[in-house]
């Protein structure tokens, strides 16, 4: 598909814009980071709950299950959900672009004109309609940290110093998140860290992975942002 083929322009690989997409011939994708659905990949996010089940969105995570990546109660293997995902981008033909981040866009008479840029420089695409995640109000903002064998006494101090726990996909893997409102991604993982660091201050528990989360995306419905953001 070339760029002048372009009908619509999605911000963002989520998994409803990979399934509008996928039924939608002539969409482009613009995804900032390097996995699809980053709404899954990118946050640690432990289960699906709480995701809007639209029939096609339910149809993109039943792929994901048949893979091996969601297990029966909706809990989430984070790792294996990039190249299972990118497997449904592939067999759906979906044209995706990965570390391309949307600058702005300018509405013109016969529609519009998306600029955003990636490695080789800053691009204008002209399209005729601009979908985005429209958050919902109030988000909730925390890091996401992953850990394994933690034992009672150690769990129980997590918990008091405000991480909150929850199972994660493997035997004896946690999910813990720090809420962090109002602070800045740098200032929440100096926090997370020194939180840690007061926790097991010789050790005890290492934190294998972090994750920046914010849970809007998982309860956002798309919106044109080139029609002033009306729901889609």
């Amino acid at each position: 598909m070339k760029k002048e083929d372009v009908i619509t322009c999605c911000i963002g690989a989520t998994a409803a814009h990979l399934v509008y997409a996928a039924t939608h011939p002539n969409t482009l994708i613009l995804e900032p980071g390097e996995a699809p659905v980053p709404e899954l990949c990118r946050t640690l996010r432990p289960t699906v709950a709480g995701i809007a089940r639209s029939e096609a969105v339910r149809e993109l995570l039943a792929v994901l299950a048949e893979n091996g990546c969601i297990s029966s109660d909706g809990r989430v293997d984070t790792p294996a959900l990039a190249p299972a995902a990118a497997a449904y981008v592939a067999k759906k033909h979906l044209r995706l672009l990965f570390r391309a981040r949307f600058v702005s866009c300018e509405t013109v008479k016969d529609g519009c004109v998306v600029t955003y840029y990636d490695v080789e420089g800053l691009h204008r695409l002209p399209c005729k309609k601009v979908l985005a995640d429209k958050p919902t109000p109030a988000p909730s903002y925390c890091l996401r940290c992953l850990a394994s064998d933690v034992t009672e006494a150690q769990l129980s101090a997590l918990n008091a110093a405000g991480f909150v726990a929850d199972s994660g996909f493997e035997a004896g893997e946690l999910v813990l998140s720090l809420p962090v409102p109002n602070a800045v991604y740098g200032d929440a993982l100096r926090r997370l860290q020194d939180t840690w660091q007061s926790v097991f201050p010789h050790g005890e528990c290492q934190i294998d992975v972090i994750a920046q989360a914010t849970d809007t995306a998982a309860n956002c419905v798309l919106a044109d942002i080139a029609q002033g953001g009306d729901d889609v």
